[in-house]
């Protein structure tokens, strides 16, 4: 996998490992920092994490409090390229620590094209962002059978065939993701089936 791949599989996450919060009078979709790793080592086995300043009293990272927020900076490297990126909290948090690492791993995942589509609507928004080899170059435009599948499998979130295609997915040890369908040919056709006998 290339750095410019990742969004094509990455930025709308599979259905089955988003969840929500309630925020105002909406809810708030994320994706959790296990299921961020996960995506990470998919991407690059070697990806690496490092603060950008380490506490001299505990040789971990430096985090600092800003009003009643924890904030940590740090750097999240994949397949060679490193982001800035930055993990915050409440300071009531039981276990800050574990809350600011998760939420930089989230932000810093962001930066590479991992879960954009949870963050930005605009369909013309650039899902990776710039780096400092010159940015990134978009997929050149044109059909894709895999990303017009797995845009089915999202829209049809919440209904009854999204349940069966759960229930598929676990009985075929597979995701509902856009790396898996493209990965197997037998497990493409089998929800592209499923859809088409739902529709």
């Amino acid at each position: 996998m290339d750095l410019k791949s990742i969004p094509n599989f990455y930025a709308q996450p599979d259905p089955t490992i988003v969840s929500y919060i309630p925020k105002g009078n909406t809810e708030l979709a994320y994706v959790g920092h296990a299921e961020i790793t996960l995506a990470l080592i998919d991407c690059d086995p070697e990806w690496t994490w490092t603060p950008t300043a380490t506490d001299p009293d505990t040789g971990g990272p430096r985090i600092t409090k800003q009003g009643n927020r924890f904030v940590m900076w740090g750097h999240l490297t994949v397949l060679g390229v490193s982001r800035l990126c930055v993990g915050t909290c409440e300071d009531r948090k039981f276990e800050p620590e574990k809350e600011l690492l998760g939420d930089a791993l989230r932000n810093g995942a962001m930066r590479f094209g991992i879960g954009t589509k949870l963050w930005s609507k605009a369909s013309g928004a650039d899902p990776a962002g710039a780096d400092s080899a010159g940015g990134y170059d978009a997929p050149p435009p044109g059909p894709d059978p895999v990303q017009e599948l797995y845009g089915r499998v999202t829209a049809a979130a919440g209904t009854d065939v999204a349940k069966e295609l759960k229930k598929l997915a676990a009985e075929n040890g597979r995701k509902l993701s856009a790396h898996d369908l493209a990965a197997d040919d037998h497990w493409f056709e089998l929800v592209a089936a499923t859809l088409d006998a739902a529709a």
